[in-house]
This record gives C-alpha cells, structure tokens and sequence, in this order.
C-alpha cells in the first residue's frame, strides 16, 4: 500500500471511526486500539492493540500515525493469548505495541491496518493524548568570568522534578581528554518572577562560583539537571582562556663525578620575578638568568633522587601555583646511572594500512630484525563502531615494519577489515572455565636469532590466558612459537602469524617474560613470582634467570638455571637473583602491566632492563643496567613517561608495558615504548608510543 496515501488518509480521520461489522465485511481486517499513553521516557505516545486479517494466519502490518506527520509502521506479531483464545485459527501472534516521537503537546493519534488479499484497509481507532514537557528549562543572567573563576547565576526549571533541580558549572580546556572540572549547586533560591511566569516553584534561583584548575583554553557551560523523565539541558557557555603564570622549567642535566652529584636545570616566571628552587629538602637556591645547578657531596653508592620544586613568586593574573618537575636519579655504583626523569618527543606506532586506522593495540613487544626491520608483536588489538560498541577484539597480533619507517608497520587485515590472529592455541592449550571461555596467547618477549645467511628466525614467548573481561582473567603457561623472516621477501601487509614450537613449555614459574640473545649465544629467560602478600610491592620476587641454545629453545628439559654461582637443572634451586624487586611476571600472570623486558644495548655494551613499576598502571618507565645478562643490575632509574594521567568518564587512565626501543635512542638518550590508555590522538582511546629518555650511564673508575 502507498504510505504517503495511507497518511492522508489518517490525517482525514482525526475522529474516532465505527468500527465496520465482521459479519457484514467479512474479508476486511479486524482488531482493537487497546490502549494510548506514554513511553517509558516520556518522549514518545505508545499504542497497543490487536489486529487479524481472517485472508491469511500471518502477522500484518499496521501504520500508527499523529497529526503533525510522525508515523511508524509495524507486524502485529507480539504474542497476545487472549486474541489467540478468541480467534485460535488466526493463532496468538497478532498484537502490536508501538511508539511514536512526539514533541511537548497536544495529539492525536490512529492507527490503521493494512489489508491482505480481498477487502480493505481499517482505521482501529483515534485517541487524543497530551505529551507532557519534561526536559528543564532555565536562563543564565550572570556569566562572569575572571581570571581564575567562573560566577553562574540564573534559574531552572524541571516541569515534572515536583521541586528544585540542581544546576552545574562544567570547564573543559580545549583538546583534553580529561572528564571536565565540574561544580553543582540546587537551583533553590527565591525567584517568585520566574515561579509568575513559569507556574514553576518558588525556589528556582542559583548562584554559582568555580575555580578554575587548570590553565589553558576553556569551554565552560552551564547546565540544568534533569530529575525524573527528559534529559539534561545546556543553558549556555563561553569560551576563554586560563592563563598559566606558574614558573616553567626542567632538569637538564645529572652529572656524578665520585661520590659528588650536580644536578643542573632552568626556571623562569612568567611575570619576571627570580624563581627559588627546592632541591631534594635542600635549602633553596636562585636561578641566575634562568639556570639553577645544586651539588651534593658525600653520597653512598646506591640510586638518589632529586625532585626540584619550583616556588612561585608571582602576582600576575591567572593560575599561581608551585611547580614540581619530575625527579631526577642518580645511582653511585659499579655503573653510575643517570638520568633527568624527563622523556623527548612522543611518537604512535600506527598501522601504514587504512583498513586498520582506527586500532587500538594494547601493550606490546618488538624485535630488531637484522636488517634494521622491525617485528612488533602486540596484545589485545580492538576497534570502534560508529555507535562506540567494539567491532572486533582480536588477542595477540603482529606486524612488520621497514627501517626506514619503523613506527608504522604495514598491518595486514582479512575482508572484513580484522587483524590477523599471531597465534592460534592448539588442542594442547587445555580448557578454560566458563566464566573466562576465552583463549588468548599474548606475546610477552620476543628474540631475533639470525641465520647467517640473512635471514631471521624470530622466536616468541607468550603467556596462555583464558580471558573473562577486562579485570578477569587466569594465567595458564608459557608457549613459545617462531616465525621466519627473509628480507627478500618482507610481509609488507601480509599476515605475521606463529609457528606454535610448544603450547605448555613453562608452567607455574613463566619464564620468557623477558629474554635475550646474548653475544655467547645463548638465549637468556627472566622469570618472576608475585609476592606472596599481594600488596607487598617492594618484596616482589624472588626473579630467576635461565638460558638455553635458541634452536633448542622449545624444549623445557634444556633450560639450565643460574643458581648464584653456576648453571643447575632444576629452576627450584634458583634462588633471587639480582633483578627486580618490585616488577616482573609472576604466579597467576595477572597484572601484565607490570611486565618487563630485557635488551641488548649494543652501543653501551651492556645489558637494559625496562619495565613498568608493579602494579603497572603508574605513568612511569623504571631503568636498570648490567654487564652480564645475569646481573648484577644496577639500583633503578625511574622517568616520568608524558601525558599519563587522565580522567575520562570517571575512570583513572594510565600508561603502562614498558619497554626498550634501543633503535628510537640516540647518543646520552635510551628509547622506550609504552602503551597509553587514552590519548586525545585516538580521541579518548589508547595508543602505543616510542619515545626516548635523558639516561647516561658509565663505568666506576679505578
């Protein structure tokens, strides 16, 4: 039937028809506008009933349509018994339930049923109903912006809150992730004019003051809040800046010489005025021309920190405040390690494909090929629909990416737009629980072994999970698989997918959560356990190093155990070793956040550790060094990593999975990698990036 028409027709019968006799027209459709009223939040006019075509059992279709030309069509095939009873050779798949958008007022409206076979089409029936107003309503008289706070005042009305609603103050600054800086106060002030002309309550005014937080461009908006049915409305905003007139400055340099520490940097004031510098609870000094410099003597070996305050000494207009910079390390010892605490520029390892432009790829590891190439090996991959659902969730991939562009690899994905799976758990995976069903393998390490002929073989360790959500799951082994490179023929946009060498090599102790090719050619496997009281971070341990020949790698009875003073069978006379003590894998594999790494830095000729500070989610990158592959490792060096901190939707956002990047580094620099929960480049969703860290590190003279 012709809708447009069937319209019309509605529109010619804004009164309520009679019903035509189902004696008299036999073939014509019947039924029953049961019932007119409202949706459940109150925006839309619902409409019930029945309606049967005695021509055909099947459900058909109904058009319910109101006056100012909204309209829905629909099968009357909700289930209604009572009709079925009546009517039992139509069957009791006959009844409709449906709504239609409505704005504030009063309506009309019918719903009509389309006719099957011979006959005509019915009006069931007309009703008149009032869509009531239920969103609030306000004004914002006063909006005045100093400085460094906003002054709201005004009022606000709710039709259906039966009292005050309460209004909110919300300031975004520009560009920021960040949940907005939010104030609220009930609309409860006398305002007997607007109660006059709203036949609202009596009590509707506010009055409202924020401080600001944060410097910068801001959006600051006024907003009522609804109670009971309808939605929040926004009374007005304004856009303004927050000037920042904090002193800005950093650490710029760390220098040991002995038993001596000189930590150097600049400060100034915006507003001009000397800035006094608190190092370490240090008695203040002055920067001169912008540069600061404190020398502390007599230190014992071990790692020392310098945090530098800056004390604000302006007046200016905007924010005043002090400013912590982030803390400098220096560790006296065998190897003296420094750094200033701050990381260079950042950059998103994102995929060169277009099909994968919106992944969002959690944690991850890489490998150096040997030409220059680099193997990145990723956790849980994942991506958006239009409506912010996932569209996929794919546990473990990987991708190639040329030397010359080694932060875009060129991904590869199937029709659908899907990255490929690294590795497929075989039968010997065992079963998961039915609260956790999902079998992943993550990568948690991965070892470049060349051939000799230029080729590569790649090995990786992985981690066996059975996956529940986000907070739920169970660790179930290690496994190891390998994938061969040649560079004649480089998976540019092809698969990287595993060659599973053993599903179950380790077990409760995960060795492979770190490892690393040595120059005696011997592969080297770190291993932690989890404290045994949870919270006791700074006992975390004990940590194990085994090592085994790359090409027997997946077998377990070949790994040998470092025992403190030689090579041993078994992994249970393995006792701490000097690694970690707050971070690493362990029993249970549940926080791989905290997960670390371990490489050669061949440009040093040392060994670097890198990971996250257990638990993991805390926006740092902690640093050791060594000689050997077997420690000892030097006390650690902590930097800040950039941009960590973030609020959104309520949720504590962070950076975590650590690692080295020795190829982003670069003369008195270390990269590292690191995966960031939320990122304004992913607009809210996470993101891997390399960057690199002011970290020198030298041997002991004498």
């Amino acid at each position: 039937m012709n809708t447009r028409r069937w319209a019309a027709t509605i529109a010619a019968f804004m009164v309520v028809t009679t019903a035509l006799s189902a004696c008299d027209h036999p073939s014509i459709p019947i039924g029953s506008l049961d019932s007119v009223g409202l949706s459940t939040d109150g925006r839309a006019i619902r409409l019930t009933g029945w309606a049967i075509d005695r021509d055909t059992a099947s459900p058909i279709l109904i058009t319910a349509a109101v006056a100012n030309g909204n309209r829905v069509s629909a099968a009357a095939n909700t289930h209604r018994p009572d009709v079925g009873a009546a009517y039992p050779a139509a069957g009791a798949t006959h009844g409709f339930d449906v709504a239609i958008a409505a704005p504030p007022g009063r309506h009309t409206a019918c719903v009509g049923v389309h006719n099957v076979g011979n006959g005509a089409d019915v009006m069931l029936g007309c009703r008149t109903i009032t869509v009531p107003s239920i969103d609030p309503f306000g004004s914002v008289d006063a909006f005045d912006i100093t400085p460094t706070s906003v002054r709201v005042a005004g009022w606000a009305v709710d039709p259906d809150a039966g009292g005050p609603i309460d209004v909110m103050v919300t300031s975004k600054v520009d560009g920021t992730i960040d949940d907005p800086q939010v104030a609220a106060a009930p609309a409860a002030h006398a305002r007997p004019d607007v109660a006059a002309a709203t036949r609202g309550p009596i009590n509707s005014g506010y009055d409202l003051t924020m401080s600001f937080a944060e410097p910068g461009t801001h959006t600051t908006c006024v907003v009522a809040i609804n109670r009971a049915l309808g939605a929040n409305r926004e009374l007005g905003c304004r856009r303004h800046v927050v000037a920042d007139r904090r002193p800005t400055g950093f650490v710029s340099s760390v220098r040991i010489v002995g038993s001596e520490v000189t930590v150097a940097g600049t400060a100034t004031d915006p507003d001009g005025a000397p800035v006094r510098v608190e190092v370490a609870g240090r008695p203040a000094v002055v920067a001169t021309d912008g540069r600061w410099q404190v020398t502390v003597n007599g230190l014992a070996d071990g790692a020392h920190q310098f945090c530098a305050t800056l004390r604000n000494v302006g007046t200016g207009s905007g924010i005043q405040r002090d400013r912590t910079l982030p803390c400098a390390t220096a560790v006296i010892g065998a190897l003296n390690v420094a750094t200033t605490g701050v990381v260079g520029a950042t950059h998103a390892v994102r995929s060169s494909s277009s099909s994968l432009a919106d992944v969002d790829r959690d944690a991850g590891v890489s490998t150096r090929l040997s030409d220059g190439s680099t193997l990145w090996l990723f956790g849980d991959s994942t991506a958006p629909n239009s409506d912010g659902s996932m569209r996929y969730f794919v546990s473990g991939t990987a991708a190639w990416a040329p030397a010359t562009a080694s932060t875009s690899p060129a991904d590869a994905s199937d029709a659908q737009r899907v990255p490929y799976l690294l590795a497929r758990p075989t039968e010997s995976f065992g079963a998961c629980p039915t609260s956790r069903a999902h079998k992943a393998m993550w990568p948690i390490s991965a070892v470049t072994v060349p051939n000799g002929d230029g080729t590569d073989r790649v090995l990786v360790y992985l981690a066996n999970m059975c996956l529940g959500n986000a907070e739920d799951f169970e660790y179930k082994g290690v496994s190891i698989g390998e994938y061969h490179y040649n560079p004649a023929s480089p998976p540019q946009h092809l698969p990287v997918q595993l060659r599973i060498l053993e599903q179950n090599l380790f077990g409760r102790r995960a060795y492979g959560t770190a490892s690393v090719l040595a120059p005696d050619g011997y592969l080297y496997a770190y291993q932690c356990d989890h404290p045994s009281n949870p919270a006791d971070y700074a006992g975390y341990g004990p940590c194990r190093v085994a090592r085994v020949a790359p090409h027997r790698a997946h077998v377990r009875a070949d790994y040998t155990y470092w025992d403190g003073a030689g090579w041993t069978a078994t992994d249970l006379s393995a006792p701490a070793g000097h690694l970690p003590m707050d971070a690493g894998a362990f029993v249970g594999y549940n926080a791989p956040a905290s997960s670390f790494n371990v490489a050669r830095d061949d440009s040093r000729g040392l060994y670097v550790m890198v990971y996250s500070p257990w638990p993991g989610f805390i926006g740092q990158a902690t640093i050791r060094f060594a000689e050997s592959p077997i420690g000892p490792w030097s006390a650690p060096v902590s930097v800040a990593l950039p941009d960590c901190e973030n609020t959104v939707g309520g949720q504590r956002r962070s950076c975590y999975a650590a690692t080295p990047k020795l190829d982003h580094g670069a003369e008195g620099r270390l990269g590292l990698g690191f995966y960031d929960q939320a990122t304004a480049l992913s607009f809210g969703r996470g993101q891997y990036f390399v960057t690199s860290a002011a970290v020198s590190v030298s041997r002991r003279s004498g």
